[in-house]
């Protein structure tokens, strides 16, 4: 048996207990993750080190504790380690600044394939016994199985409601065992092929976006601010609108917002203002500003007479009466926070919920905040129907 800590591997004797050898190490593995990993003939281990931005793999001989290699792994960090079989072929998964798998030939630590079609970061692998597969699972809610030779992807499982954390495959080499973040626990066939979704992909990078009314076509704010309308069958008719200037983007999970019938685009900024654009004349309508340095849109109203908008330094919200411009009321914002925020269906109430689980409800027709202690950590996003 091998161990792994922050700064130590060890090898045990199963039998009696007793240890074997330990090693200094500079593991920096981060969970949920998976970031370590030995061959099934315990003569090498993998772990994730270094500080991240960027992460690296080492990679060593547990014979004797010398390390054989290290490289570059990921710009961020390195969240799941696994050998094949033979020991031959290692395979390291990014974890939130990408989500590519990298296979690397274990001899030489020379990347030997990139395996690219996970939206989201990869958490564990799995080869199976042959080593001629390699089973992935993502928080974008999916398995993956790949052809390690064309390194082509075989299967997509769909179903998970909930980031995918852990995987493993089962003696019969065709079942898949995956573990969610909910606590979900699922098996897989994979003796079968599951059918795929069909995606229709646009040709540039999408901030925000929304169905027309007549849900015939959609609006779209790309990342360099143009408005675009997408017609056709498929919605890959695009007609460019106008151009929004330069647009607010992922600042502290603000993002522009379009109103729900399309009418209008709030687009925030670093300088404390929201420019609301009138999406049908393609003009500037109005501009709103409370003096802070970043500002961003939150939700607007379903008629689009209101908006609340969320600004930094300090963390408030504020909402907008927009036939008259004026801000109509502000209230605290829990920090840290990554946007979990959403009007209550009859729009009386909003609800903001905190990363580290603060839950703020506000009453905005009585103007009063509640504080629940719900069990809430780390959300980032809210249902109007939770």
């Amino acid at each position: 048996l091998v161990t792994s800590e922050p700064d130590r591997i060890t090898l045990w004797r199963v039998s009696d207990g007793a240890r074997l050898a330990s090693y200094p190490s500079q593991e920096r593995a981060v969970g949920p993750g998976t970031g370590f990993a030995a061959t099934t003939d315990l003569s090498l281990a993998a772990y994730a080190c270094g500080p991240p931005n960027p992460q690296k793999v080492c990679v060593v001989d547990l014979r004797n504790g010398k390390e054989l290699w290290t490289a570059e792994a990921s710009p961020g960090y390195v969240m799941a380690l696994a050998f094949s079989p033979d020991g031959k072929i290692l395979a390291s998964a990014d974890g939130f600044g990408e989500s590519d798998i990298f296979l690397w030939d274990v001899a030489t630590g020379r990347k030997i394939g990139q395996l690219a079609d996970h939206s989201s970061w990869v958490g564990s692998l799995v080869f199976w016994p042959d080593g001629k597969k390699l089973a992935s699972a993502s928080a974008d809610q999916t398995i993956r199985i790949w052809d390690v030779a064309s390194q082509k992807c075989l299967d997509v499982m769909h179903g998970n409601r909930e980031e995918l954390w852990r995987l493993t495959l089962l003696p019969d080499r065709k079942t898949l065992v995956s573990g969610a973040k909910d606590g979900t626990v699922s098996l897989w066939d994979t003796s079968v092929t599951h059918s795929r979704q069909e995606n229709i992909i646009w040709p540039v990078r999408i901030d925000a976006w929304t169905f027309t009314p007549d849900n015939c076509s959609v609006l779209t704010l790309d990342l360099n601010g143009q408005v675009a309308l997408w017609t056709g069958a498929d919605f890959q008719e695009k007609e460019a609108l106008f151009e929004a200037g330069p647009i607010l983007t992922d600042a502290d999970h603000l993002s522009n917002r379009f109103s729900k019938d399309g009418r209008l685009l709030a687009v925030g900024s670093t300088n404390g203002i929201v420019s609301i654009w009138d999406v049908a004349r393609r003009v500037l309508w109005r501009q709103l500003t409370n003096r802070a340095s970043i500002a961003g849109p939150m939700t607007f109203s379903a008629d689009g007479n209101r908006l609340v908008t969320l600004s930094r330094p300090p963390f408030t919200f504020h909402e907008w009466d927009l036939k008259t411009g004026r801000e109509s009321q502000t209230w605290p914002c829990p920090a840290p926070f990554l946007g979990a925020f959403t009007l209550s269906p009859d729009e009386q109430s909003c609800v903001a919920i905190g990363y580290e689980g603060d839950v703020f409800i506000r009453n905005l027709a009585g103007g009063n905040n509640d504080q629940r202690p719900l069990d809430a950590l780390e959300a980032t996003g809210i249902s109007d129907e939770d």
